[in-house]
């Protein structure tokens, strides 16, 4: 009796492992199929890949705009700038973006939380959200700026990661 009792208890940790670990794959491959969005920075002198979310207006077509040797990559989507792309080399990047809107009068840090910094334009009531990120021993930030809807752009940017170009 006492054998049985070992044996199902076994048995229904056995199961409940697996069950586990088939909702921890559901979930993983949600999130992978969550960020779709790539764009290759590779032609623009940064041998990385952006990833983020994939947008509502997925039929958008992407632009990058960079100067040759230049620290910064500007992504345009429909003609209007979506995403920057600065390249801060071994710069503290949270203290430098605190700093920078610190000395505009009419930002405010709204949120500061993990990989987010948040920036409140009292003037114009948007938010410039950056998403502080590091690569390949590098600091970098990708910047929203003038952004309205503050709650999708957040969502966008904790997806955002630069990886190594696919290639």
């Amino acid at each position: 009796m006492k054998f049985l009792s070992i044996a199902l208890l076994a048995i229904s940790i056995l199961f409940t492992s697996c069950k586990n670990n088939e909702a921890s794959d559901s979930n993983t491959n949600a999130a992978a199929k969550s960020i779709e969005q790539r764009i290759d920075l590779a032609p623009f002198g940064l041998k990385a890949d952006l990833l983020f979310p994939k947008l509502a207006e997925s039929s958008s077509e992407y632009k990058i705009a960079h100067e040759v040797d230049g620290f910064d990559w500007q992504i345009f989507v429909d003609e209007k700038l979506f995403l920057t792309i600065e390249d801060l080399g071994e710069l503290n990047s949270r203290t430098y973006y605190k700093e920078r809107y610190s000395n505009l009068n009419y930002y405010r840090l709204s949120s500061d939380k993990d990989s987010l910094i948040q920036f409140e334009n009292v003037e114009n009531n948007t938010y410039s959200i950056i998403k502080l990120v590091e690569f390949d021993l590098i600091s970098y930030g990708i910047i929203a700026e003038n952004v309205k809807d503050k709650e999708g752009m957040t969502a966008t940017l904790t997806g955002a990661r630069i990886v190594a170009a696919k290639n």
